[in-house]
């Protein structure tokens, strides 16, 4: 059950008893003292679901900075292994060797639109 459905359930339970108390006080049922105590848990979970909440959004803001970090990353090795391997000749053997450097590499690196994390959201 997820947290705001619970804490829904447990308003409506604090309200239930609330309207109730002379029937529950009568049959022993410390009304006050529970209500404060579901009211305490209740504000407890609640907070702590804020806080995931906000973590769930900082998790996907620094996803997607890593991964755009490393699109730039890529972008710019790849460029100078151009340069590099144009100033000595690309078809000379070096030439050759520094390209390799970069068809070694498996692809771009993801974009934040299909990381896992964008996906999750």
């Amino acid at each position: 059950m997820k947290t705001s459905s619970l804490i829904g359930k447990v308003n409506e339970k604090i309200e239930v008893l609330k309207q109730n108390k002379t029937t529950f006080t009568a049959a022993d049922v410390a009304v006050d003292t529970l209500v404060a105590d579901l009211e305490e848990k209740r504000d407890a979970a609640s907070k702590k679901e804020a806080e995931q909440e906000t973590k769930k959004t900082e998790l996907k803001d620094c996803t997607e900075a890593a991964s755009k970090a490393a699109t730039d990353l890529y972008e710019f090795f790849s460029d100078k292994v151009d340069t590099v391997a144009g100033a000595v000749g690309k078809k000379t053997n070096l030439g050759k060797q520094v390209l390799k450097l970069r068809s070694s590499l498996r692809g771009r690196p993801a974009s934040p639109a299909t990381t896992d994390a964008s996906k999750a959201a």
